[in-house]
């Protein structure tokens, strides 16, 4: 029916408790430390370096040089290009560069049509 009473324990021993357990907490943290160092040291050395460049104020001057270079020209993005009607130009009675008005047409058709049969 009577429970034992236990005795408080000292103060030595509570404070030796705590002092371990800061040691702990401290060494804990150091390792942490180290190895978030680490990590970050790691991934900046794997960056890639910046390209030194240098600038100037723009200014109007003429061109010293210029630079020839062989290669292939490639779009971006291709399109094809198709009529609506099947057909084939036979006369062309403009000259290239002449100049009309937008409302102007010409008088007979330039083109044969292609029927499908």
């Amino acid at each position: 029916m009577h429970q034992a009473v236990a005795a408080p324990e000292t103060a030595p021993k509570v404070a030796r408790k705590r002092r371990t357990t800061r040691k702990r907490q401290i060494i804990i943290g150091a390792v942490g430390f180290l190895v978030l160092w680490l990590i970050v040291s790691i991934l900046l050395s794997k960056r890639e370096k910046p390209i030194p460049v240098t600038t100037e104020k723009a200014v109007r001057k003429t061109i010293l040089q210029t630079v020839s270079a062989t290669g292939k020209v490639q779009p971006e993005t291709e399109v094809k290009i198709s009529p609506e009607v099947a057909g084939e130009i036979i006369e062309l009675p403009v000259a290239d560069g002449n100049r009309r008005q937008p409302s102007a047409r010409p008088k007979r058709p330039i083109f044969n049509r292609r029927r499908r049969c």
